[in-house]
């Protein structure tokens, strides 16, 4: 009895020291990440706006950065920026563990795939030609990057008052165009307003160049609400023209014909060469600002100050043009007005001509003496004397010298009417010369603050 007793006993531990606990299930591996991903993104579910609380609101921070001012057509207002632009937003169903797929933080994801904001600029004037990106950038916190590069066409009101020292600020309006307030809210990025004020303009090489980029408002607090009851952002793009080929094409042609009209006072006023040069340089004034009114839009307010100038500079030139008619007819006493009731009380202030022709003065002299020893010899020889030759004689004496003294008072008028033309030329030409500098010292005042930086 003891014996089956301790035989059981032995066997009972036998049995306890071979019979070891079953081995606990390992956890199952995770799948790849292009497997969960092809997992999450599949279905149209993944392309509506990824917030699990349709409640909750879409944050999209958009920045941007100008690479070029390519062009500003004043014609029709268009303003044509090349820009590197980015918009992040988070998505709540892309995040992962990046422990449990090797480490991997960011992937790249086909743009279909995804719901991306309808962000666009208002002042939309054209569309993107450049060829678009088709993948994003997701993190593993879920947070998406797009950056796409844009030739932005925009409308921008333009002031050509100041032509060509102006400068243009635009306004680039940024908003979602089929989300509500309550839906999909856009901001600024924090980097973009030192972005804006530390701008690197050494590689604009063109006609234009970037000045500032600037958020309106007291602060930089960028949500707004639009009347639509959208979410909108506005940043003023200011930008400045190169004057310095508009200058040497406009300003210099403009400012040699007035430096030619000038030079051609030094012509006397009674010689008609100077009626025609006078005539040619208004006439190729006039195409020239013609050419130059064509280049400009149609003005609302007021005129650029270059179609001032160079309207007021052909306006001098006409009445350089017309003084010189004026002066030309006086000057060579074709003027009956002017013989009629200028020269009799003009005749007795002024002295005579200052020039007579010598020959006919000496002439007319012995002439007179001639008639006196004519008296002289018919007094001495009698009346029976030769007295039909002698009265021929002294009838054509007399003649020949009433011609003669009306040969002078015509050049003493005509001596009389160029001292009189010369004095209001002079007079015209220091008038014209005051208004010229007065004139440009207006213009420089209203231009200079413009040209300022």
């Amino acid at each position: 009895m003891s014996v089956n007793l301790h035989l059981l006993l032995l066997l009972s531990l036998l049995q306890g020291v071979c019979v070891s606990p079953a081995p606990q299930p390992h956890p199952p591996a995770p799948p790849s990440l292009a497997l969960w991903l092809d997992t999450v993104l599949s279905g149209r579910a993944a392309q509506l706006r990824p917030v699990l609380d349709w409640r909750t609101v879409t944050l999209v921070t958009i920045d941007f950065t100008v690479l070029a001012v390519l062009d500003m057509d004043e014609k029709h207002e268009k303003l044509l920026l090349y820009i590197l632009y980015r918009q992040v937003w988070h998505n709540e169903y892309l995040s992962w563990e990046p422990a449990l797929y090797h480490g991997v933080r960011q992937v790249s994801v086909p743009v279909k795939e995804l719901w991306i904001p309808d962000i666009s600029v208002h002042e939309i004037a054209g569309e993107n030609s450049l060829p678009r990106s088709h993948l994003v950038s997701v993190s593993h916190l879920g947070q998406v990057e797009q950056i796409q590069p844009h030739l932005l066409v925009s409308s921008c009101p333009l002031d050509l008052h100041h032509f060509p020292l102006d400068r243009h600020t635009c306004n680039l309006t940024f908003g979602s165009l089929a989300h509500t307030w309550e839906e999909v809210r856009v901001q600024l990025s924090p980097q973009f307003v030192e972005i804006g004020r530390n701008w690197d303009r050494s590689f604009s090489q063109g006609e234009w160049e970037l000045v500032s980029l600037t958020v309106p408002g007291p602060t930089s607090s960028i949500l707004s609400k639009s009347p639509s009851n959208t979410s909108t952002v506005r940043v003023q793009v200011t930008v400045r023209r190169r004057p310095l080929l508009y200058l040497v094409t406009l300003l210099l042609p403009s400012s040699f014909l007035l430096l030619l009209d000038g030079l051609a006072f030094l012509i006397p006023p009674y010689y008609k060469q100077r009626l025609s040069v006078k005539t040619t340089i208004f006439t190729g004034h006039f195409i020239f600002i013609f050419m130059v009114f064509s280049l400009f839009p149609p003005f609302r307010g007021q005129l650029p100050l270059i179609e001032v100038y160079l309207i007021g500079s052909l306006g001098l030139l006409a009445c350089s043009a017309m003084e010189t008619a004026l002066i030309f007819q006086l000057s060579n006493d074709r003027s009956a007005w002017v013989a009629k009731y200028i020269f009799p009380p003009l005749s007795q202030l002024v002295r005579k001509g200052k020039w007579e022709d010598a020959e006919i003065k000496a002439l007319s002299e012995e002439l007179i003496m001639g008639d006196g020893r004519v008296e002289r010899v018919e007094a001495s020889v009698g009346r029976g004397v030769w007295p039909q030759s002698l009265a021929r004689l002294k009838q054509e004496l007399s003649r020949v010298r009433r011609e003669l003294e009306s040969l002078r008072k015509q050049q003493d008028r005509l001596s009389l009417s160029r001292e009189l033309g010369t004095a209001l030329d002079h007079a015209y030409l220091y008038l014209h010369c005051l208004t010229l500098l007065l004139g440009g010292a207006v213009l420089y005042i209203l231009w200079a603050p413009n040209s300022e930086d």
